[in-house]
C-alpha cells in the first residue's frame, strides 16, 4: 500500500464525522422549506397567519 494510506482513512473517517454533526442555522433550514413548499405546492395562497404564531408567520413571509 502507498505511504499515507492509513492516514488517507483516518482524515476521510474525521471527514464524515464532520459532516453528520453539521447542522444549519434555522434560516437556512426555513429557507429550504420554503424553496421546497414554491416547488411542490405554488405560490402561497393562504392568509397570512396570525400574531401569535411566529414560525407559521416567518414560514408565510418566506414562501411569498
Amino acid at each position: 500500500s502507498p505511504p499515507g494510506g492509513e492516514l488517507d482513512q483516518v482524515a476521510g473517517e474525521d471527514a464524515g464525522k464532520t459532516w453528520r454533526s453539521y447542522r444549519p442555522s434555522y434560516e437556512v433550514m426555513l429557507r429550504f422549506y420554503s424553496l421546497y413548499k414554491q416547488a411542490v405546492c405554488g405560490p402561497c395562497t393562504v392568509p397570512r397567519p396570525g400574531f401569535w404564531d411566529p414560525v407559521g408567520r416567518y414560514k408565510w413571509w418566506v414562501c411569498i
